[in-house]
């Protein structure tokens, strides 16, 4: 008789402690998911902060947490990651009564992109480890990984070759508000130029020399068209690579810069473009547009695209083609769209034994750039 009693009341408190769990467990629990840094480069490191919250008397003695990140993110301890379409992270925790815990884990960024979390999986049982008890939260953390960039010192010919061209432009009036630099005085300089100031230090008659009010602009074209059938995401994440290296070159310099593309915004879904601008901050929006830009789905054709800008472009502004594709269509779109203009510039990137350069043309210059 003692035995029968004790198998029942087991079985009523199994059955009793499943029914308190199904029934409060989620209550009062809280799962928090931010990365530490909102942006980073790639190739960095950034963090994952989880703050598991359990503001109830009742103590889980396992939860499981589990998400969905970009693929292109490396966490420590291999045995609770999976990798498939994404990086699937496996964490388990074991709260009691009243109780936070805090966990800060360094992850490694290998490739540029915008990294969201949107749904946590959230699994937990009873003090018996039977019956899984599954709830799905929304997250909702995200960061940004910019590209970095290349190599300069491979860029430094033909930008300064184009810098050339770009310095040695006649405009046609000077900003009096936009001061450069202090010369000596010469018989064709106006009174209103002379430097008063500098003069009376140096004791010789000196100038203000301004900037020009009509200054060339320079577009990047961002092409990830491809001549196979096949997408080279290698040859399309170093035009990327490069592009921002170029922007951020052309504004240290005073040079505004702007970026076209046919690829698209993973945000908005649009075609990625950014209008000319300067600063460091015009950097930052051209770096998070390329951060942000996909090309694994439909692009527009490139020629058609560059077809339209000749008509919007002024006859001061420079155009730098990044493109692996050489096709006779584009090359005739690229030539037309240079022609007059000096200082254009097509950029080809390709791998190592296989290199194919577009025809030559007076239009503009071929660089062949080898992705190592």
């Amino acid at each position: 008789m003692e035995i029968i009693l004790i198998i029942i009341g087991a079985a009523l408190l199994y059955w009793l402690q499943n029914r308190i769990y199904k029934k409060y467990w989620d209550r009062g629990l809280r799962v928090d998911l931010r990365f530490g840094e909102a942006a980073c480069v790639e190739g960095g490191k950034n963090q994952l902060v989880e703050v598991i919250t359990n503001q109830k008397w009742l103590p889980l003695p396992v939860v499981r947490v589990r998400f969905k990140s970009g693929k292109h993110l490396r966490f420590p301890g291999r045995e609770n990651v999976s990798t498939s379409d994404g990086t699937y992270k496996n964490d388990i925790f074991s709260t009691m009564s009243y109780q936070r815990i805090t966990r800060t884990i360094e992850f490694d960024c290998l490739r540029r992109g915008l990294y969201t979390i949107d749904t946590v999986n959230l699994v937990s049982y009873n003090l018996f480890m039977s019956s899984p008890i599954v709830r799905d939260v929304p997250c909702g953390a995200s960061f940004l990984a910019y590209p970095k960039g290349v190599d300069v010192s491979r860029l430094r010919a033909p930008f300064n070759k184009m810098m050339g061209n770009i310095l040695t432009k006649r405009f046609s009036m000077e900003d009096p508000f936009e001061f450069r630099a202090i010369r000596e005085y010469s018989k064709t300089d106006p009174m209103k130029n002379i430097n008063w100031k500098a003069s009376a230090k140096t004791g010789a008659l000196k100038v203000n020399v301004h900037n020009y009010t009509n200054r060339q602009e320079v577009y990047l074209l961002l092409n990830f068209q491809s001549d196979t059938t096949f997408v080279d995401e290698s040859l399309c994440e170093e035009a990327i690579r490069i592009a921002v290296s170029l922007s951020d070159m052309f504004v240290q310099n005073g040079v505004p810069v702007g970026l076209v593309s046919n690829g698209t915004d993973a945000v908005s879904h649009e075609r990625c473009q950014v209008d000319c601008g300067s600063g460091q901050s015009h950097v930052t929006t051209i770096k998070t547009a390329l951060a942000r830009i996909a090309y694994d789905g439909d692009v527009a054709d490139f020629a058609n695209l560059i077809g339209n800008l000749d008509a919007k472009a002024g006859n001061d502004t420079v155009f730098i083609l990044l493109s692996s594709s050489v096709s006779k269509q584009l090359q005739a779109a690229y030539a037309q769209l240079c022609k007059e203009r000096d200082g254009c510039l097509w950029i080809v990137p390709y791998k190592a034994g296989a290199k194919t350069l577009p025809e030559p043309n007076p239009a503009y210059d071929i660089h062949g750039w080898e992705v190592v």
